[in-house]
């Protein structure tokens, strides 16, 4: 599901806490000691497993609402290799949120990805188990 949040911990590791939200839900975690003794983990280590498990369940059946972008927003393709405009023969393309006259505007130079046996066999022998015959 789409979710975003934040991780945060305290001098000396004494709290740990993770702040997460859907478009449905938010949830705050905090983990630490009443006497102020230090846990010895993160927000990450501490607080963010108990978020997701509690999302998890409480999000359970439901389907997935994505975040609607804020207006004002324009989206563009962009190769992921260089940050430039993606064109069909890019091979990494992500989609991108930009203001308005912020967005790139030269076109990457990009080419179809390799499609060559030793490419191939590569990406098989990969996988556990696969043999060539040799």
């Amino acid at each position: 599901m789409d979710a975003a949040g934040k991780t945060g911990t305290t001098n000396d590791q004494r709290d740990a806490w993770f702040i997460g939200f859907t478009p449905e839900l938010l949830t705050a975690v905090w983990v630490g000691l009443d006497g102020n003794q230090p846990i010895g983990l993160t927000g990450a280590q501490a607080a963010l497993p108990i978020w997701t498990t509690f999302m998890k369940r409480a999000l359970a059946g439901h389907p997935n609402v994505t975040f609607p972008p804020p207006d004002g927003l324009m989206f563009a393709d962009i190769d992921k290799g260089n940050g430039k405009l993606a064109t069909p023969m890019c091979p990494a393309v992500i989609h991108e949120a930009f203001l308005p006259g912020t967005e790139p505007r030269t076109t990457a130079t990009c080419t179809a990805p390799s499609r060559s046996p030793t490419r191939y066999m590569d990406f098989f022998r990969s996988w556990d188990g696969y043999s060539a015959g040799t």
